[in-house]
């Protein structure tokens, strides 16, 4: 089960859309962040459309995201979802700092109280040991916030041989 994450971006791309600018707005992340968007490298959002705005966050989601050809992400079922369920990803998994969801009301067993944005995240986190992030947070930037990323949690990128095939490719 896909669910395109940031359906705008990947429709303009795949179309051959010369100007993605209209999708993704390069201006700084404290201008163009809302609760309808999504990280995708450190000075950079994309507008969700349905069905990703759907998707709520909790502590235990039942989808992941992974990287995709357009340099956006996909959403992808962790475990069978149920007709009826709600769908949800952790925020923590894109966002290097959460402002849209400053108390977790998930309910889940492993619920942290707040989505707090992958810098806060513990190493063993399930979706970090199993890969399943916005693969610019292995390429820490401090420079575009006021505090420095704990070093003891960064988290190196994965190489080359032990990269998931679906890493998106960069463009310059």
């Amino acid at each position: 089960m896909f669910l395109c994450a940031c359906a705008k971006l990947a429709c303009a791309l795949a179309k051959g859309n010369p100007k993605p600018d209209s999708y993704v707005r390069r201006k700084p992340l404290e201008a163009i962040r809302t609760t309808n968007s999504i990280q995708l490298d450190w000075d950079i959002h994309a507008l969700f459309e349905r069905p990703a705005v759907i998707a709520n966050h909790s502590c235990d989601p039942n989808l992941a995201i992974v990287p995709n050809r357009f340099g956006a992400h996909d959403f992808i079922a962790n475990q069978e979802i149920f007709s009826g369920v709600e769908v949800t990803w952790d925020y923590a998994t894109s966002e290097f700092e959460c402002f849209g969801v400053s108390v977790c009301l998930c309910s889940a067993a492993n619920c942290r109280g707040a989505a707090g944005g992958f810098s806060k995240l513990p190493l063993d986190h399930p979706m970090l040991v199993s890969r399943f992030y916005a693969s610019y947070l292995s390429r820490g930037n401090p420079a575009y916030y006021p505090r420095e990323m704990d070093k003891s949690q960064t988290l190196s990128a994965p190489s080359s041989s032990n990269r998931p095939a679906h890493t998106a490719i960069r463009r310059p």
